[in-house]
């Protein structure tokens, strides 16, 4: 027979249990509510979900609408940048793997309201060609940079794509041999500077090179960081002043990276350079944007003994100069990566990447806003596709309406990959 006194003893340990867990209401994160009420005292109802407005995170992103795009005949379809356009239709560019064929570039013009309107995939030979960088031209249309591989000799490749996501130009830059174009800055004239890497003496060097409205090769200079080795620039944008911002990596004599960005005059000419290296790892600079009073946001990865890479962002004042810093790790050691970054009209940031990837874990897609004034949080998305592989996000870009785009991949079933593309309500609605 059972002992009463016990089992009264037992009944009260476990009132006890779930009324703390009802007052704290913290098992109610990511439920579906109409009301504060539904999420217990310590949570609140943000646009159907219950959230934690004072969470590390911030609160969870409201989103418009998703698409995942499978371009047809292909293994892998990622989207590696996107640009919007005034009528908040985004052009996504990348590549489309074909079965026994090279990689061609793809281009997707998607309608504000996620609806496809046109896939633009132009066959190119031999070459293994991907589009890395888009930025959107003065005539509401786009032009993306990337590389083209024809053989050996990789070399920079640059599409203009007219507003209803047709081509209206291709350049293949081959007097730039063994180059490749990685990150695109429209200029007021409507003429396009770019960055990237191209062949030095010793190593790679990072590329800057200008391009006339329609495509045609205007100028060009290298940067070498001076160790003779190999030199990236991988994003560029552009300061008040007509000048540029580019970041990028650098080779090191023992084989790691160092993050660098710089400040540059118009026709490339230096203005100053800096470099970071947090553990004697790998860092890399992969985006950057300015703000409207000229300060720079770099976001990209510095890697960390024991903890693998992590996402670094961080905001300079217009001469190079620390305002802050905001890292973020997933648990155990794996890659955290900060891929693109934007700036919006209140000079809010909005980062893309993914966490959790390698170290024997399948990556989930990351975007996340800050506070530009602090780093602080705003909301964040954590992407996991259906099929629980690897989801990676890539790109990133903020409409007039201060809306958010972001691009990547998503890992299917069968493990190839499709264009992941979602936008984000500006602000989350209370």
């Amino acid at each position: 027979m059972g002992h009463p006194r016990r089992l009264v003893v037992a009944a009260a340990l476990l009132a006890a249990a779930l009324g703390g867990a009802c007052f704290d209401g913290g098992f109610l994160v990511g439920r579906e509510c109409v009301s504060d009420d539904d999420c217990g005292p310590t949570l609140k109802c943000f646009a159907g979900v219950c959230a934690d407005p004072n969470s590390e995170d911030g609160l969870p992103a409201e989103v418009l609408w998703t698409e995942v795009l499978d371009a047809g005949n292909a293994l892998d379809d990622e989207g590696l940048a996107i640009a919007t356009r005034a009528d908040g239709a985004a052009l996504v560019a990348g590549y489309s793997a074909r079965p026994n064929a090279p990689d061609d570039i793809a281009l997707h013009l998607f309608d504000a309201e996620g609806a496809l309107l046109r896939t633009t995939a132009p066959y190119t030979g031999a070459a293994d060609d991907r589009m890395l960088g888009v930025t959107r031209a003065l005539d509401d249309g786009f032009v993306a940079v990337g590389e083209s591989s024809p053989d050996t000799e990789t070399h920079v490749l640059l599409q203009g794509v007219e507003q209803f996501g047709g081509q209206s130009f291709t350049t293949n830059a081959v007097d730039l041999e063994r180059s490749t174009g990685a990150g695109i800055l429209m200029n007021e004239d409507g003429s396009f500077t770019i960055t990237g890497a191209i062949e030095g003496s010793d190593g790679l060097d990072v590329l800057i090179a200008g391009f006339g409205p329609g495509g045609g090769p205007d100028w060009d200079t290298s940067f070498d960081n001076g160790l003779d080795l190999d030199d990236r620039g991988h994003a560029i944008a552009g300061l008040p002043d007509g000048g540029l911002v580019i970041t990028g990596s650098m080779t090191l004599a023992d084989g790691t990276l160092d993050l660098w960005v710089g400040a540059f005059d118009a026709d490339g000419d230096e203005r100053w350079v800096v470099t970071y290296d947090e553990d004697d790892l790998d860092d890399e600079g992969l985006g950057v944007a300015v703000t409207s009073r000229g300060e720079l946001v770099v976001a990209g990865a510095t890697e960390r003994d024991g903890e693998g890479r992590n996402i670094w962002v961080r905001k300079l004042e217009a001469g190079g100069d620390t305002v802050w810093t905001h890292t973020y790790t997933s648990a155990d050691e794996h890659d955290d990566l900060a891929t693109g970054v934007a700036v919006d009209s209140e000079n809010n940031i909005v980062v893309v990447g993914h966490v959790g990837g390698g170290g024997g874990g399948d990556a989930d897609i990351w975007v996340r806003k800050l506070d530009g004034e602090d780093g602080v949080a705003i909301w964040t998305d954590i992407h996991d596709g259906p099929a629980g592989g690897d989801d990676r996000g890539y790109g990133v870009a903020v409409d007039d309406k201060d809306d958010v785009l972001a691009t990547g991949s998503e890992e299917q079933e069968d493990g190839t990959l499709d264009v992941w593309v979602r936008k984000y309500a500006a602000y989350r609605a209370e």
